[in-house]
């Protein structure tokens, strides 16, 4: 259940003298990449999960909640 991700970001090489833009979009790049990697591995939503204990009772109300919303967005989907 627990699984160690690693999410490498690295600043590409850059010359003493490079312009304060490029540093910056250099540095945008980057942070870009880093939130994209982070999303698709879903730390974030794997921590938001964890913050809280949710008992097994809950947890299985919540997914068949979720499950039924789903059902309905495809139901809805499907007309147009």
């Amino acid at each position: 259940m627990a699984r160690k991700a690693l999410v490498r970001v690295e600043l590409k090489d850059l010359p003493p003298n490079a312009s304060y833009y490029d540093k910056e979009r250099a540095f945008k790049t980057m942070l870009s990449i880093f939130k994209r990697q982070v999303n698709e591995l879903g730390i974030l939503s794997e921590w938001k999960e964890r913050q809280y204990y949710e008992s097994p009772s809950v947890k299985r109300k919540r997914k068949l909640k979720e499950a039924q919303i789903e059902r309905h967005k495809e139901k809805i989907r499907s007309h147009f």
